[in-house]
């Protein structure tokens, strides 16, 4: 399967994953970042995670972007500045998370 074209202002797709729970289903979480990589080593990879979380994605290589979930954050402002290509919601809580 080929992947879309990637839009004008970058070349190559961009994600943004978003786990904003728990540490261990962070960890978890990171195997779908593996399997993207696999299918697209060039992708870029960014995370939305919580601030007691994101020192655990500081240690792992491959991470273009590690963006913080702080309440009360302008998640629309994040997107629109960050303009993925994908958006993978990975906890059962980031519906509420991330606009829609």
């Amino acid at each position: 399967m080929t992947p879309p074209a990637s839009g004008p202002d970058h070349d190559r797709m961009r994600f943004l994953l978003s786990r904003t729970d728990a540490l261990g289903d962070l960890v978890v979480s990171l195997t779908v970042m593996a399997r993207i990589l696999e299918r697209d080593p060039d992708a870029e990879i960014h995370w939305l995670v919580t601030p007691t979380t994101a020192p655990v994605l500081e240690q792992v290589p491959g991470i273009a972007g590690i963006h913080l979930r702080a309440p009360g954050q302008d998640l629309v402002a994040l997107m629109q500045n960050f303009k993925p290509d994908a958006v993978l919601n990975l906890g059962h809580r980031d519906r509420e998370v991330l606009p829609a």
